[in-house]
C-alpha cells in the first residue's frame, strides 16, 4: 500500500519547458467504468459504500462523482468476464485543447491512438481519445460539453427488460452463460439441454464468424435454455452494408470485426425459433458513421418458448392499445377493444410478452385460474 505521505501520481502533460522542468498539471478526478451484471444491484451496494446517491442512474448506466478520492465512478450492464469487471479506464480534461494536446503527445510517443470528436457517452456529449495498453486495457482522455437528455439518447426503439425473470434466491442461483466479441467459434455451449436460465450475446454479431458458425452458437443458445429462458444480444449494426473494409474504430469498438445489418440478429433469433423477439435499444443517434453508413448500438431481448403443448383449450384477451390494431409474428390480428379468441398456449406466451401490459387476459371456458 502507498504511505500516506506519498504523492499520487498525475498524468505527465505537454507543459515542460526547454529545460525540462515540469508543471504538475492541476488535480483531475481519475474515471473508472465497470462492467456489472446486475445495475439495480450494484448501483444499491456503491451508494451504501461511498455513502452518496448516483450523480446519474439510468436503465443502462449509472455514475458515481467522488470528491475524496477525486474520482468518475461508472457501472454499465454487461456480465464480468474471466478477466474481471473493467470494462475502461479514463481522465477527464477541462479542454478541447487538452485533447488535441494529449493526442499530439501519445502519437509523438508512438502509440497507436484514435479519436472520437461529438460522440454521445455515459448521456454526455464529449470529445476524446483512445488508447490501448499491451493488454488491451483501453484508456480514455475525455473532455465533457454538456449532459444528453437521457430521452434523445434512449428514443425510438428503446425498451425495458423481460417480464417475469426468474427470481434469485439462496435456494435458487440463475445460471448464466456468455459469448463476447473475443470469444472463438464453439461446436457446443458447456451444458446440458434446458439447464440455463439466461444467456447473453455481447458482440457476438460483430465477432469474426462465419455465418454458419454464427446459426451454430444461436442453436445452441436455445438448446441449453431453460423453457421461458431469456437471452441478450448486445452489439454493433449498420442501416445498410459497408463496403470495403472495415473502418477503424476508436476504443473499445477496435474489437469488432464486422457491422451486420440492423435486421440480422433479429432474423437469426427468429428462425432460431425464440419468441417474443423484442429490440430493447437502438437509439436514433448514430455511434459512428462511414461513407454515409450509420452505425448504432443495438439491443434485442428473446426467449425460448415454454414447454406447453396446445391442449385445445381456448382464452380470450382484449387489446387495449394503443394502436387501431396491432398482430404478433404468426400473423394474428388484434383489434383495439375486441375480444380475441386464442389458444391456452398463446395466452401464455402473450403473458410473459413486452406488450403484455396492452392487454387484457380474460381466461375462458376451462380456464381454471383467477384471471377475471
Amino acid at each position: 500500500m502507498r504511505e500516506p505521505s506519498e504523492s499520487v501520481p498525475v498524468m505527465e502533460s505537454a507543459c515542460c519547458t526547454g529545460d525540462d522542468v515540469c508543471t504538475p498539471p492541476a488535480a483531475t478526478r481519475f474515471h473508472f467504468a465497470m462492467n456489472v451484471s446486475d445495475l439495480e444491484k450494484s448501483v444499491a451496494f456503491y451508494e451504501k459504500l461511498f455513502g452518496l446517491p448516483a450523480a446519474k442512474h439510468h436503465p443502462d448506466y449509472a455514475k458515481f462523482e467522488l470528491e475524496e478520492p477525486p474520482l468518475v465512478f461508472s457501472l454499465v450492464p454487461g456480465a464480468p468476464g474471466s478477466g474481471g469487471g473493467l470494462s475502461h479506464l479514463g481522465f477527464p480534461v477541462d479542454s478541447r485543447d487538452d485533447v488535441e494536446r494529449a493526442f499530439e503527445r501519445l502519437t509523438a510517443a508512438g502509440l497507436e491512438v484514435t479519436r472520437q470528436d461529438g460522440t454521445v457517452c455515459g448521456y454526455a456529449r464529449q470529445d476524446k481519445i483512445w488508447v490501448a495498453d499491451p493488454d488491451q486495457n483501453y484508456w480514455e482522455i475525455y473532455v465533457v460539453h454538456e449532459d444528453v437528455d437521457p430521452e434523445t439518447v434512449r428514443r425510438s426503439h428503446d425498451g425495458i427488460a423481460l417480464k417475469g425473470t426468474v427470481p434469485t434466491t439462496a435456494a435458487t442461483r440463475r445460471v448464466v452463460w456468455e459469448h463476447r466479441v473475443t470469444d472463438a467459434a464453439i461446436d457446443s455451449i458447456p451444458y446440458s439441454a434446458g439447464t440455463v436460465d439466461e444467456v447473453r450475446l455481447t458482440g457476438s454479431f460483430n465477432a469474426a464468424l462465419k455465418e454458419v458458425e454464427r446459426d451454430r452458437l444461436v442453436a445452441e443458445v436455445r438448446r441449453v435454455l431453460k423453457p421461458g429462458g431469456e437471452v441478450h444480444l448486445h452489439g454493433l449494426v449498420a442501416d445498410q452494408e459497408l463496403r470495403g473494409m472495415l473502418p477503424r474504430l476508436p476504443g473499445v469498438a477496435a474489437l469488432v470485426k464486422r457491422v451486420p445489418l440492423e435486421e440480422e440478429p433479429v432474423r437469426a433469433l427468429e428462425r432460431a425459433g425464440f419468441i417474443n423477439v423484442v429490440v430493447t435499444k437502438l437509439p436514433e443517434a448514430a455511434v459512428f458513421v462511414e461513407g454515409g453508413v450509420e452505425m448504432r448500438e443495438i439491443r434485442i431481448a428473446a426467449r425460448k418458448d415454454a414447454a406447453a403443448t396446445d391442449t385445445g383449450e381456448r382464452r380470450v384477451v382484449i387489446y387495449k392499445g394503443p394502436f387501431a390494431e396491432t398482430c404478433d409474428d404468426g400473423g394474428r390480428v388484434y383489434r383495439r377493444g375486441e375480444r380475441t379468441d386464442v389458444s391456452a398456449l398463446e395466452w401464455s406466451r402473450l403473458t410473459i410478452s413486452e406488450v403484455a401490459g396492452q392487454f387484457a387476459f380474460l381466461g375462458g371456458a376451462g380456464c381454471g385460474c383467477a384471471c377475471g
